[in-house]
């Protein structure tokens, strides 16, 4: 069947409004007719056409279409390749839609009947949700945490199922993470950062900085971001850290911000990069390495690449300033720190 938390989302899209004559419907879409679901299909097909044209690799990824489909297209259509796919959906006349998914299979999905995944996935992209958290749409609704759930979650417990899923399925290994050393020395710092499952099965984040500890006591994933909150394992101190995932799956390379405080207890935000190994390695014994940006480096590597990217780059650090006035405030405009 088709999880419930998809189906209500679908009742209020605002793009399907206007397919329902809801004096004539009522608001119960197990009783809509065919014709109202071929009406609210339309509307779902301008959507997801709009879509591919902006996100091919929907296509190229086979994540609506299954190649046998796709081929079955290509030879009806004389169509080529996947460019030749994304002209045809352009070109199609705005009172007419390419058929991602017919008013009779929605009908049968409002009725009952199970749902496949590319059907699923057309409804996903509908509403947007991005590739990386699809899996955690498809769970039954039993297992997604309710809006009780979530607010209880928020007021005590950081744990996050939905997240905790998707970390397991995309995000888990060990990587290394690259910064500019704090004192704005011509320096970057190689660090390990690890993302693993504990003993209860919760997915957690540990880092070290400079000889330091620390582990994470919240991590969400939202809106195409990964926000991760760290505790100093030895003293309070936190770091907090935001990377972009965007739609990535099992990316590489993540690119982020870590946010703490400096030892002269000032604000400071540094840019991150984590790249993901391909081997582990053993946390506990691993170390901090500085890279200095005079370091000429004889072949290319993860390191090399990383180096010259803080290298080209101005602003991989910004520290706050002590003051409380508004001289204060207004002498850094002639003297900036």
């Amino acid at each position: 069947m088709l999880p419930q938390k998809l189906k209500l989302e679908i009742e209020k899209a605002h793009q399907i409004l206007p397919a329902i004559n809801e004096q004539k419907s009522g608001d119960d879409w197990s009783g809509f007719t065919r014709t109202t679901f071929m009406n609210i299909a339309k509307q779902i097909n301008k959507k997801v056409s709009l879509d591919v044209i902006n996100a091919p690799y929907l296509i190229e990824d086979n994540l609506l279409i299954g190649a046998n489909e796709l081929d079955r297209v290509f030879t009806l259509y004389g169509l080529a390749s996947i460019e030749d796919f994304i002209k045809y959906l352009k070109e199609i006349p705005k009172y007419r839609t390419y058929n991602w998914i017919s008013g009779k299979t929605l009908q049968s999905y409002w009725q009952g009947s199970n749902a496949k995944d590319k059907k699923i996935n057309v409804l996903l992209t509908f509403l947007g949700i991005n590739t990386n958290e699809w899996d955690a749409w498809r769970l039954p609704q039993h297992i997604l945490p309710t809006k009780k759930q979530i607010k209880e979650t928020n007021n005590s417990s950081p744990f996050d199922e939905q997240t905790n899923y998707l970390l397991k399925k995309y995000y888990l290994g060990h990587y290394f993470r690259y910064y500019q050393k704090a004192d704005n020395s011509l320096c970057v710092i190689k660090t390990p950062f690890l993302l693993r499952e504990d003993e209860s099965g919760q997915v957690i984040a540990e880092s070290k900085t400079v000889g330091h500890r620390y582990k994470s006591f919240a991590i969400q994933i939202s809106d195409g971001a990964l926000y991760i909150d760290f505790k100093n394992v030895d003293w309070d101190e936190r770091e907090h850290h935001i990377f972009n995932i965007g739609i990535a799956t099992s990316p590489k390379v993540l690119i982020g911000v870590s946010s703490s405080l400096n030892i002269r207890k000032q604000a400071i935000a540094k840019r991150n990069v984590i790249i993901r190994q391909k081997h582990s390695y053993d946390f506990e014994k691993m170390g901090d390495v500085e890279i200095p940006y005079s370091k000429v480096f004889e072949v290319k590597s993860d390191d090399s690449i990383a180096a010259d990217f803080f290298k080209k780059r101005k602003n991989n650090l910004i520290i706050t300033s002590l003051y409380y006035s508004m001289d204060e405030l207004q002498s850094l405009n002639h003297n900036p720190i």
